[in-house]
């Protein structure tokens, strides 16, 4: 079986990690998986820079992620060349695939929505007035009517179109949306490498990040400029908290900041490989985000014995079980995540207890091998006894 995984980005960013990981896995399982990524040259560059300023045009009092699905740089000679029996989308944004695209596969799709942009309009979260629900009003230059409209036509001609959704919480969302209900529905959650994310020594973590050894440290990462991440909520939390006890480390963010409520540092982006070590010399890990599908970062903190606070929203409850393994605020809440926040931070025996179970959760239920089986076993399904042996773009 021959599966190619489409994903915008190599590196950097959840989705990408996500679909390289499963492409190792499916790879070690004896599968011939290929992944192609979005090539960083002058043409894709102006037709993201494209795509940017139309919904700089169009939506210019948004502070949202927007993709349009308008333009395409994706290879068709190489896919051409791989003769895939199976297309796994990912991310996709940055005008690496079309909307028009997606009809021209002539193989079955399966498509695993790392946000949720596939069931609403232009943007990568779902609008308050539940538009994906019960579909976009058209008004003039309205952008995400138009996006959505083009989905309504495109989608119904994707060969053998499949949805996985890594959360529950997403795949509901899918069920309900009109772009994507009448299609087959899968849930499969992300797994982490236990062999990469696993606990380090505190003490010897915090010397080498040059980390004061003697306060309680929250760890937040994120792009805090995205106001789905809930940096703004944070901030209001640790306004609560004694500013002499607790030290608080930012990664995921090449963006400067100044004047937080507490004493902190900015690691900026950071490699991968560096990651278990940051997460190792905290305390505990701070995840208040807004709408999140099935965040990395709770996995990998989890993984890594730190225990997380986290609100009741996304996918994040699919993880974390309240006061067992972490602690649930209310979503939006800042006076719950600080209540949170004190809860694993002041109880040295309690954090140890919780960090224990943490890990062992993500060892029963989200390894690299038990997401690679379920996404085989769904491939297996949907090709059936007879898969296909070669590839043709119809592609004008």
């Amino acid at each position: 079986m021959k599966i190619l995984h489409l994903s915008t980005r190599a590196s950097g960013g959840g989705a990408a990690i996500i679909a390289k990981q499963l492409n190792d896995g499916l790879n070690s399982a004896g599968e011939q998986s290929f992944i192609l990524n979005q090539e960083n040259n002058f043409y894709s560059s102006i037709k993201a820079k494209a795509d940017k300023l139309i919904t700089k045009i169009f939506l210019p009092a948004e502070n949202r992620p927007y993709y349009t699905g308008i333009f395409s740089s994706l290879d068709w000679k190489k896919i051409k060349e791989i003769q895939p029996d199976i297309i796994n989308l990912h991310w996709i944004g940055k005008s690496f695939v079309s909307l028009n695209d997606l009809a021209k596969f002539d193989c079955p799709v399966v498509w695993t929505l790392h946000d949720s942009w596939a069931l609403n309009g232009a943007s990568f979260f779902s609008n308050p007035d539940e538009s994906w629900k019960n579909g976009y009003k058209h008004k003039f230059f309205n952008l995400d009517y138009f996006i959505w409209k083009k989905k309504k036509k495109i989608y119904p001609k994707i060969k053998n179109l499949n949805i996985v959704a890594p959360s529950n919480w997403l795949s509901d969302r899918a069920k309900a949306s009109l772009l994507l209900k009448n299609f087959p529905i899968t849930t499969i959650n992300n797994g982490i490498d236990l062999n990469l994310f696993r606990p380090h020594d505190k003490k010897s973590a915090r010397e080498k990040l040059s980390l004061p050894p003697d306060k309680k440290i929250i760890l937040y990462g994120a792009d805090f400029t995205d106001p789905e991440k809930g940096f703004k909520c944070l901030c209001e939390a640790i306004k609560n908290l004694d500013a002499k006890k607790y030290f608080l480390v930012l990664f995921g963010s090449a963006q400067k900041i100044e004047n937080l409520p507490i004493s902190f540092t900015s690691l900026g982006l950071v490699k991968r490989e560096n990651l278990p070590l940051i997460y190792s010399a905290a305390d505990c890990f701070a995840a208040p985000y807004l709408e999140d599908n099935f965040p990395t970062t709770v996995l990998e903190a989890m993984a890594c014995e730190v225990p997380v606070v986290g609100f009741r929203a996304g996918g994040i409850p699919e993880i974390i079980d309240h006061e067992v393994n972490g602690y649930l605020a209310e979503k939006n809440s800042a006076e719950d995540l600080a209540r949170g926040l004190l809860y694993i931070l002041e109880g040295d025996e309690r954090r140890k207890l919780i960090g224990t179970a943490a890990r062992r959760k993500i060892q029963e239920n989200f390894t690299l091998k038990k997401q690679a089986d379920k996404y085989l076993e769904l491939y297996k399904k949907i090709l059936g006894e007879n898969i296909k042996t070669g590839f043709s773009s119809t592609r004008e």
